[in-house]
């Protein structure tokens, strides 16, 4: 079962040291380049999906777009900061998703613990994620740094009280663009992987160092979001194309120069969280 493989890699990646690279995607050519990267380097790779995507294009054109993960048995389909219940619950049905993550980060401690646990029993056997702490950038404007990171006896709490498969905690990363200078605490992720025994997720890796990103690994981070970095140099190789032919008009030639200038990005990740070889 797809479901077996997936926990077999989040498992492996564990003792290995490695993380499972988390590609978000929205359209068939992205998705293409990130299962085409995969099978190149025989790497285990999930392909993720945010609700504003689904929002834009439709949940059964995105599951028809995720329908090629069915047929290859190492790309794992994953529903990124699901924050509602018909979202959720749609994901949980869908025989293409391995997991979803329900993302209540937002409430306060005792109502993340409780939504958490309620949508967990949903699940059934699909793989949850959540988290718990502030990951900055989109999501929030943050005011102080303690405000940032996961407190690590709450962290052992939320696990135990939720029975979440994947816990993501705030370590001082954030989503989309950063501003500054990423502070991560390598010495808290540490600590999580010591006293937990589930994957640890980092949410917000684009932008990061080569060197930060393994660092957070060797620490014990066994999933890694990337979605910012992806749009980025899809966006440059459209525009590229588009500066060497400006009557350019055949989207294929477009589009296949934007998805060479990502495949190049989606292959770098792949290696540099490990995965690589990890069939």
């Amino acid at each position: 079962m797809k479901l077996d493989k997936m926990k077999f890699y989040l498992d492996k990646s564990i003792k290995e040291k490695f993380a499972l690279p988390a590609f978000n995607t929205l359209n068939m050519e992205q998705t293409q380049v990130i299962v085409e990267a995969a099978e190149t380097l025989n790497a285990p790779v999930i392909l993720q999906i945010t609700e504003s995507s689904i929002k834009y294009a439709g949940f059964d054109y995105i599951n028809s777009i995720l329908a090629v993960a069915d047929k290859s048995p190492n790309i794992f389909v994953h529903l990124d900061h699901g924050t509602t219940n018909e979202n959720i619950i749609k994901c949980i049905k869908s025989s293409s998703f391995s997991s979803v993550m329900i993302d209540r980060s937002k409430e306060t401690f005792i109502k993340n613990i409780a939504e958490t646990a309620l949508m967990k029993k949903e699940a059934g056997e699909k793989l949850v994620e959540a988290e718990l702490g502030i990951v900055g950038g989109k999501e929030e404007e943050i005011v102080a740094l303690e405000s940032i990171y996961t407190n690590v006896d709450e962290a052992i709490e939320f696990v135990e009280r939720t029975k979440v498969d994947l816990f993501a905690p705030a370590v001082g990363t954030a989503h989309g663009v950063y501003k500054d200078e990423p502070k991560l605490n390598y010495d808290l992720i540490n600590s999580l992987r010591s006293k937990l025994s589930v994957p640890l997720v980092l949410h917000g890796s684009s932008g990061l160092t080569d060197e930060q990103l393994k660092l957070s690994i060797e620490a014990g981070i066994n999933k890694v979001n990337i979605d910012t970095e992806l749009k980025q140099n899809f966006i440059k190789g459209f525009l590229d194309h588009m500066q060497k032919d400006p009557e350019a008009y055949d989207l294929r030639k477009i589009f296949g120069s934007a998805k060479e200038t990502m495949r190049e990005i989606v292959l770098h990740k792949i290696t540099v969280c490990g995965a690589k070889g990890k069939l």
